[in-house]
């Protein structure tokens, strides 16, 4: 019996015609896409192969957890609170979801949940084995070893990706005394058409081992002269450089992320100039976004796309946290944008641009040259208690390229250069991380790997993880795989 692309595990299944919908950002194969899955032929040629991997390209599934970090607050205002959006998304914003398992219809159907974010990596996992089933097929058929091993490279990439966000999300912070009993989600090692696979979870430590021989398998593979791959869009080998530095920094093995680092930085260590794109486009906030999402910054190593609004839910009652609140007046003039006159809210300017005014289609950043700046200046004072001159010059580079006033610029440069303890460091990175990637998806996995407290108050009555407890900072699993799959139990 041939083996049928996209057909996937349990729950998975269901959503999977759906899902596509929102993951393929190219249009070449949407009449394949759209074929009922009973009626896919099989993939069995290597351009098709190729063609798959467009689908199966990571997207931005993992930004829903702005809600539960500290950039944003909720405010029930008259006349902005859709009641029925506001408590589909509570769950997220009050940590009920790392509390219990929630049906995913309590939440928004947009995406903007962690259960369609579990299923969606699933669904990439699933098929990516698929791919690499296939490729090894091909290649003891005698096919061309170059175009078939980058077919596996970004396959094996794929898998890894997704498999460090889902052990990321729904299962505790790596520790190296516990990670080999710390339980995490199912592992999918190969591909299988049966609909419904019962998997046990695996744990923290041997995703982690998984997630490294992938990604380090696919950079041996990797031939980034085929130019069919040769995208934002697509990991790169550079992007693999850049992802690791963020998984060994999650691992706590300082020099590896240290050493990765310094290879995606190689060919440019420069972070994006925000400054002179916001002046390029001063008073004109539509070709600014444009302009700050666009795959074409040298400052981007691989790009992601989605389908929903994530830097204001104005609508719902979810504001982003006004940041003049603990930063002060620091941002240039028309920088800030005023989000509630009543409680004279002013955040950075940070519009989302769509490429696509009718599916509202975005891009954005997965792994930045910025990001893997902080990553190799966390490592660095974590392995040698100080910073040295290179990361000094690097977040100096950081501090010139944001639109600063110059009085703001130059208060966070002495900063930098009188710090003498390791506490101070980690405490300003992670300080001006916040600046930078302000509602971005990145702040939530700085908060869970260093245990911050976070407060949020909904409606009067706080809710808090208090930072003593790191299994507060997991999402449970999905109530739909808790009820399919018996063996998570």
């Amino acid at each position: 019996m041939k083996n049928k692309l996209f057909k996937i595990d349990r729950s998975i299944l269901k959503l999977s015609l759906i899902l596509m919908a929102f993951i393929a950002p190219l249009t070449s194969c949407k009449k394949f896409l759209n074929e009922p899955i009973d009626n896919r032929s099989s993939i069995d040629q290597l351009k098709d192969l190729e063609k798959a991997i467009i689908a199966l390209e990571p997207g931005s599934d993992h930004h829903f957890t702005d809600l539960m970090s500290d950039d944003y607050s909720y405010k029930d205002i008259a006349g902005h609170v859709v009641r029925d959006a506001s408590e589909k998304l509570r769950p997220i914003f009050t940590f009920d979801i790392n509390r219990q398992s929630i049906n995913k219809n309590e939440m928004l159907a947009s995406g903007m949940n962690p259960n369609s974010s579990f299923l969606r990596y699933y669904f990439r996992i699933n098929n990516a084995n698929l791919l690499i089933f296939q490729a090894n097929k091909l290649k003891s058929e005698g096919g061309d070893l170059k175009r078939i091993n980058n077919i596996i490279a970004h396959s094996l990439a794929i898998k890894a990706y997704c498999n460090f966000m889902l052990v990321n999300l729904f299962g505790k912070q790596y520790d190296k005394a516990t990670a080999a009993q710390d339980l995490s989600v199912p592992y999918i090692g190969e591909y299988n058409s049966s609909a419904v696979v019962n998997r046990p979870r695996a744990t923290v430590e041997f995703i982690y081992t998984k997630v490294e021989e992938d990604l380090l398998n696919a950079i041996s593979l990797m031939d980034e002269k085929n130019t069919f791959f040769n995208s934002k869009f697509y990991f790169s080998k550079r992007a693999i450089y850049g992802l690791l530095s963020r998984f060994y920094l999650n691992k706590k093995d300082w020099k590896s992320s240290i050493k990765y680092a310094d290879l995606a930085l190689q060919i440019d260590r420069l972070p994006l100039n925000v400054k002179t794109l916001r002046t390029a486009s001063a008073n004109n906030s539509d070709l600014y976004s444009r302009s700050y999402f666009d795959p074409a910054n040298t400052s981007y190593l691989m790009m992601g796309n989605n389908t929903y609004q994530l830097f204001a839910y104005f609508w719902s009652g979810f504001y982003p946290y006004p940041l003049n609140q603990f930063i002060g007046n620091s941002f240039t003039a028309g920088e800030m944008i005023q989000t509630s006159a009543l409680f004279a809210d002013y955040i950075p300017i940070k519009y989302i641009y769509f490429y696509s005014a009718a599916n509202r289609n975005m891009n954005l950043p997965l792994i930045t040259v910025d990001e893997v700046l902080f990553n190799k200046a966390e490592a660095t004072i974590q392995d040698e208690g100080l910073f040295n001159a290179t990361v000094k010059s690097d977040l100096t580079a950081v501090i010139d390229n944001l639109p600063f006033t110059t009085a703001a610029a130059n208060a966070l440069k002495t900063e930098l250069n009188g710090i003498t303890t390791k506490e101070a460091g980690i405490t300003y990175i992670l300080k001006l991380k916040r600046f930078r990637f302000f509602v971005e998806g990145i702040r939530w996995f700085d908060i869970k790997r260093h245990n911050l407290p976070v407060t949020h108050n909904y409606n009067g009555t706080d809710f808090k993880i208090d930072g003593t407890n790191p299994y507060d900072y997991v999402i449970k699993l999905p109530l739909e795989e808790i009820q399919f799959n018996g063996d998570v139990q």
